[in-house]
């Protein structure tokens, strides 16, 4: 009969050895390891609990993780929060352009009627979709240089504002003659 030595799921054991870490702190595997009844943690076979409460940490505690090449994985700052999505954009984005690749040019002599129809369908669906895309990101682009112009002059307007009111100042400042 299977018995299992862990008495909760692998998920919690790693979510402890997250617990309470702040961003740029590093849980190493073997952090991660000293957590598991008899250290019995394997960074490949246990990846899925390791995913799981990477999962969690975002959705809960809006705290990302990355991987750390061959130490264990950093929380990382709000503030690199938009690089990482950068980073996830860009794949997608790569991924479909590569489906639509591989949906469109295939040998349709070697696949049935139907298969062929689903390829099809499927390079459609994905070239509207990187049309979609390419568009929404033009309009962010437009979006972010109206917000640029924006803030410029209105940086330049608060300057003028501060000039005219420090000569103001000055000018109140000034003893009037004959004043006394």
């Amino acid at each position: 009969m299977f018995e299992t030595k862990f008495d909760r799921p692998k998920h919690e054991y790693v979510a402890e050895a997250f617990a309470g870490k702040e961003p740029d702190d590093i849980v190493t595997y073997d952090d991660i390891a000293a957590r598991f009844p008899g250290g019995d943690f394997d960074r490949d076979r246990d990846r899925g609990a390791i995913l799981r409460v990477r999962d969690r940490l975002l959705t809960e505690q809006s705290r990302a993780i990355v991987a750390v090449r061959n130490v264990g994985y950093r929380v990382i700052t709000a503030e690199a929060h938009y690089t990482l999505a950068q980073n996830h954009r860009l794949s997608a984005r790569r991924k479909t352009r590569r489906s639509a690749l591989v949906a469109t040019n295939y040998r349709r002599d070697e696949v049935s009627p139907e298969v062929a129809a689903k390829l099809d369908r499927m390079a459609d669906r994905m070239t509207d979709l990187e049309r979609r895309l390419t568009r929404q990101e033009r309009k962010v682009d437009r979006l972010r240089t109206q917000v640029q112009s924006t803030t410029r002059r209105q940086s330049e307007s608060e300057a003028a504002t501060e000039e005219r009111l420090a000569r103001l100042e000055r000018l109140m400042s000034v003893d009037p003659v004959g004043a006394s």
